[in-house]
C-alpha cells in the first residue's frame, strides 16, 4: 500500500522546496494551491504566535490552559494549538509542570507560561 503521506511536509522538512525557509509552515510537495495556502497563512500565524505569547506574558506568573489561551486569544482549536505547539518549540513557551481544571470538560490541564526567552 502507498504511503498516503508520503508528499506531506513537516515543519522539520518544509525548508526544502522554499530557499533559505527553515521554519515555514508545512504544505503537500505536489500542489501549488497547498504550497500558495502556507505562504500566505504564514503572516497569520507569525501575528497568531504574538497573540498567544503577549496574553501569557500579561498573565504572568499565572500561565494559562490551553481552552483559556483560545477563549483570550479567540483563536480555533486547530490554529491555536499549531501556534503554542511552535512556541514551545522555540523555547518561548514552557510547560509550568502544573495542572488546573479546564472549565469546560472538568478535566486537568496543562497549565502553559511564557519563559524568560518569551518576556517572562
Amino acid at each position: 500500500m502507498a504511503d498516503l503521506f508520503s508528499d506531506y511536509t513537516t515543519p522539520a522538512e518544509a525548508a526544502g522546496p522554499y530557499e533559505g525557509s527553515a521554519g515555514r509552515l508545512p504544505y503537500q510537495r505536489h500542489s501549488a494551491t497547498s504550497r500558495a495556502a502556507a505562504r500566505e497563512a504564514e503572516a497569520g500565524a507569525a501575528t497568531d504566535e504574538g497573540q498567544v505569547l503577549a496574553y501569557l506574558r500579561s498573565i504572568l506568573p499565572a500561565g494559562a490552559t490551553d481552552a483559556q489561551i483560545r477563549k483570550a486569544t479567540g483563536l480555533g482549536e486547530n490554529s491555536y494549538r499549531a501556534r503554542r505547539i511552535r512556541l514551545v518549540e522555540r523555547g518561548l513557551v514552557r510547560d509550568s509542570g502544573t495542572t488546573r481544571e479546564n472549565p469546560e470538560s472538568k478535566k486537568r490541564a496543562v497549565v502553559w507560561v511564557a519563559t524568560a526567552e518569551g518576556g517572562a
